[in-house]
C-alpha cells in the first residue's frame, strides 16, 4: 500500500486542482452530501477491507462537493491487482442515481471510487459504479435500487449483500 494513503497524509504530497469535472457533478454531490448529513443518505466511512486510506464513499462524494475529483483507493487487492491509485470524476448520472433513492428514503452507499473490486477494469475506478447495501432495512428497497439503476441507464447486478450499479 501506497504510505500516504494507509496515513492518510497523500493530500500534503499530491498537488490538486480543480476536479473539472462539471458544476452539474459538484452541485449533485453537494445536494448527497447534504442528504447525509441529514441522515438520510448514509456513506461509509471505511472499506469492508478495514484498509484505511481516503477513498472511502463519504470522502469520494465531500472531495467532489469541495471541488475535487474523487480519490481512488491504493492497496493489493489479493486477487492478481492493486486497486490504482489517483483520483476520478464520479458520472452524472451515478450521482443522479444515488440521490434519487436517497430522496426517497434511507439508503447506505459502501463503495464508489475507493477500496478493491473483482477485476482491474472495474467500473468503480472510473467513477462508474456504486455498491448499496441492501443488508438488514436496506434489503426491503432491492426492486427499487436496480430498477432506479436502470432508469439513469445503469445495468444493476444483485451481489447478494449490495447492489452493484454501474454506468457504461
Amino acid at each position: 500500500m501506497s504510505t500516504c494513503y494507509k496515513f492518510k497524509s497523500c493530500q500534503s504530497q499530491m498537488k490538486r486542482s480543480p476536479n473539472k469535472c462539471g458544476r452539474k457533478v459538484k452541485d449533485l454531490a453537494c445536494n448527497i452530501l447534504k442528504l447525509h448529513k441529514e441522515g438520510i443518505i448514509t456513506l461509509a466511512s471505511d472499506h469492508f477491507s478495514r484498509v484505511t486510506d481516503n477513498a472511502f464513499a463519504e470522502k469520494n462524494i465531500l472531495d467532489m462537493c469541495n471541488g475535487w475529483k474523487a480519490k481512488r483507493s491504493s492497496y493489493d487487492c489479493h486477487n492478481g491487482h492493486w486497486s490504482p491509485v489517483g483520483s476520478v470524476c464520479l458520472h452524472l448520472n451515478l450521482l443522479k442515481y444515488i440521490y434519487a433513492i436517497g430522496s426517497r428514503g434511507n439508503v447506505k452507499v459502501n463503495e464508489i471510487a475507493g477500496a478493491c473490486h473483482t477485476t482491474s477494469k472495474s467500473k468503480h475506478y472510473k467513477g462508474r459504479a456504486a455498491d448499496i447495501s441492501i443488508r438488514g432495512q436496506y434489503g426491503t428497497r432491492k426492486k427499487e435500487y436496480m430498477n432506479s439503476c436502470r432508469t439513469f441507464g445503469g445495468v444493476p447486478y444483485d451481489e447478494t449483500s449490495h447492489i452493484h450499479c454501474q454506468m457504461n
